[in-house]
């Protein structure tokens, strides 16, 4: 497990004031690397004895093992295909492609390892409970907001998705009491997309967040939070690797939905793919 995925996993077991330190060193990773704790202390504003029990908290002998397990994570996370000289030897598409589906494996069994059973029952009740879901997502996560319409769909649930701020905006003033909205967002920090889901909450509407990070403005108004694996990094196809992990989380919720509610679920299912075999393909018009 990564060090990033170490210390979200032990996140809310920190007092407030080690909360803080976790999410700056999350933040920084690069700028904690370069100091000793006489200066991250300084940076923080917090004592050194609060550091080396924040480091023992999360399993950690010390400052330095935590600067250990960050560089590592640094230097897997910028680690290019190998490059040479010889033609022979440069890296092959096929190596490109392992590269990739590396990349991506790392990304959804971190997310994964930041699951809790207790969470995902939580979310689970949110989903089956509401008379209505509404998905919240714009550019990539717009694509994994109507990816979560279709599949939920598909087993008879009332579900829409809005891929732009002022057609969330608008749902956000219509939504109640038996109603869901689903945030996707890996940042956590757009804002058209907070204000939206802040308005849904204030409505009184129940409010589900699928997202990096577990603090952020998103999950302050969130009642569950569901984290994804994958970083932003300049070096790597990070696309990718965030797509993967949210789509990976809402075919888990849509697993967790057949699960649940098996007999009405899968007759639903049944019930869409007989239509849609029965209607067949549009037909093409005539040139």
């Amino acid at each position: 497990m990564s060090i990033s995925a170490l210390i979200k996993m032990h996140h809310n077991q920190l007092t407030r004031t080690e909360q803080r330190l976790a999410d700056y060193i999350l933040a920084h990773q690069q700028q904690v690397i370069m100091r000793n704790i006489a200066s991250l202390a300084s940076a923080t504003q917090l004592g050194e004895a609060t550091i080396v029990r924040f480091c023992r908290k999360i399993g950690l002998a010390g400052f330095a093992a935590l600067k250990r397990e960050l560089t590592a994570e640094q230097l897997q996370s910028l680690q290019p295909l190998p490059q040479s000289d010889s033609p022979a030897e440069q890296p092959s598409l096929l190596d490109v492609a392992r590269r990739l589906h590396q990349l991506n494996q790392a990304s959804l069994d971190e997310t994964l390892a930041l699951q809790s059973n207790a969470t995902l029952e939580q979310a689970a009740t949110l989903l089956l409970g509401a008379s209505q879901i509404n998905v919240y997502g714009i550019g990539m996560s717009g694509i994994s907001a109507l990816e979560a319409k279709y599949r939920f769909m598909r087993i008879g649930m009332r579900i829409d998705a809005h891929t732009d701020n002022h057609t969330m905006l608008l749902n956000s003033a219509l939504v109640g009491k038996q109603d869901l909205v689903i945030g996707i967002s890996h940042t956590g920090e757009t804002r058209d997309l907070v204000d939206a889901f802040q308005n849904a909450k204030q409505n009184g509407a129940s409010t589900l967040a699928i997202t990096r990070y577990l603090h952020s403005p998103l999950t302050s108004f969130a009642d569950v939070t569901l984290l994804t694996g994958g970083s932003q990094n300049r070096y790597e196809s990070d696309a990718s690797m965030i797509k993967a992990s949210q789509t990976w989380l809402i075919d888990l919720l849509f697993n967790m939905a057949i699960f649940i509610n098996q007999g009405r679920s899968i007759d639903n299912l049944l019930e869409v793919m007989k239509r849609i075999e029965k209607n067949g393909p549009p037909e093409r018009p005539v040139s």
